[in-house]
């Protein structure tokens, strides 16, 4: 009973997401909101890595630059670059969510 018991307790431990190939992880990941990978970061140091993965940010960043002018995607591309797709996205993210307040007056 009890060597039942700590079997499932080990199972319960096993961390799905680990046991698939990195691209198919990656693939699962891309699909959560900017929210929920900044909650993941919290579930484990496997998840926060994963969670800060430069490919991850840069789809978010791709997403919101469709909206910028030319100029201003070229120039947040090039900063993305250099500071981290992450870094750049919660900084551009937040900036775009003050303009559209500011336009709501």
């Amino acid at each position: 009973m009890q060597d039942e018991a700590k079997a499932q307790g080990t199972a319960l431990r096993i961390d799905g997401l680990q046991l698939l190939p990195p691209e198919i992880r990656y693939h699962v990941l891309s699909y959560l909101a900017v929210e929920d990978l900044l909650c993941i970061v919290t579930v484990s140091k496997q998840w926060n890595i994963w969670a800060e993965d430069a490919y991850l940010w840069h789809r978010h960043f791709k997403a919101i630059a469709l909206d910028m002018k030319a100029k201003d995607q070229d120039r947040e591309v090039r900063l993305a670059q250099s500071l981290g797709w992450k870094s750049r996205y919660l900084k551009t993210s937040v900036i775009k969510s003050d303009v559209n307040l500011d336009s709501r007056h």
